[in-house]
C-alpha cells in the first residue's frame, strides 16, 4: 500500500516487483519513468489527480488487461505501456491529451479497443497514426469499470 502522503511515485520505484495489485492514492499527481516496469498486476486505478504518465511507466506489465486514463492526465510519454502483452482495452478520457509519440502502445499485440471522448477521433488518429486507427472508438462517458 502506498501511503496517502505520497504525491509522486519516483523513477523505478517498483521496477520488476512482483506486485499482483496496487492502489495509488488520490493525491498522486505524477508517476516517474519505469515506476511499475515489469509488475504483475492485471489492472491499475490511475487517480483523478494524476497529470503525467512518464516514459516506460508501465512497460512490460504483461498481465495488465485494461486501463482507464482519467481526464486529469495531460501528458503521456513514450513507451508508457510498451510490451503490455495482454492489454486489450484503453480508455482515454482527456480529448486534448498530449502524447509524445505514437509508440506508447508499442508491442501490445492484444490491444483491441482505444476508447476516446466523443468528437476527438481526428485528434487521436493524428497522434496514433495508421497502425492504431482501427482500434479507436468514441464514447460519451466513462465506461463502467
Amino acid at each position: 500500500i502506498i501511503p496517502k502522503s505520497v504525491t509522486k511515485i519516483g523513477d523505478r520505484a517498483f521496477y520488476n516487483c512482483s506486485l499482483s495489485s496496487v492502489v495509488i492514492p488520490d493525491n498522486v499527481t505524477e508517476i516517474g519513468y519505469d515506476a511499475f516496469y515489469g509488475c504483475g498486476f492485471t489492472s491499475i486505478n490511475i487517480p483523478k489527480s494524476m497529470t503525467t504518465i512518464s516514459e516506460t511507466t508501465f512497460e512490460r506489465c504483461r498481465n495488465l488487461i485494461s486501463i482507464i486514463i482519467p481526464e486529469s492526465v495531460a501528458d503521456i510519454e513514450e513507451y508508457a505501456f510498451k510490451e503490455c502483452d495482454n492489454l486489450t482495452s484503453v480508455t482515454i478520457l482527456n480529448g486534448e491529451i498530449r502524447i509524445s509519440t505514437d509508440d506508447i502502445f508499442d508491442e501490445c499485440p492484444s490491444l483491441e479497443h482505444i476508447y476516446v471522448p466523443a468528437g476527438t477521433t481526428a485528434h487521436f488518429k493524428e497522434i496514433f497514426g495508421e497502425g492504431l486507427h482501427k482500434f479507436i472508438t468514441e464514447i460519451d462517458s466513462e465506461p463502467a469499470s
